[in-house]
C-alpha cells in the first residue's frame, strides 16, 4: 500500500474524530477507536527515519500527534495509547 495514501486515510480517521468533537461535543465509540488507530499510524510513519532521514519537521511532527492524542484522552478519559 502507498504510504501517502495510508496517512491520508489515517488523518482522515483523527479529522473525522475531532470534527464531531468539535460539532457535537462528544467522539463516538467507533470514532474514537478509529482516530486512536490512525494516531497509532501516523507515529510509525512519521517515525521512520529510513526513508527521509533528514525531515527535518519530524519533531514537530510527533509533538502534534501528543497534541491530539491527549484531546482524545481528555474526552474519554482513556488511557495513553499504546506504541
Amino acid at each position: 500500500m502507498n504510504e501517502s495514501y495510508l496517512a491520508s486515510v489515517a488523518r482522515a480517521c483523527v479529522a473525522v474524530a475531532l470534527g464531531q468533537f468539535k460539532i457535537e461535543g462528544r467522539i463516538s465509540s467507533a470514532l474514537h477507536t478509529e482516530a486512536r488507530r490512525g494516531l497509532r499510524v501516523l507515529r510509525v510513519l512519521h517515525g521512520n527515519v529510513e526513508r527521509y532521514p533528514d525531515w527535518p519537521h519530524r519533531g514537530e511532527a510527533l509533538r502534534g500527534l501528543d497534541d491530539v492524542e491527549r484531546v482524545l484522552e481528555q474526552e474519554r478519559g482513556a488511557a495513553p495509547l499504546d506504541r
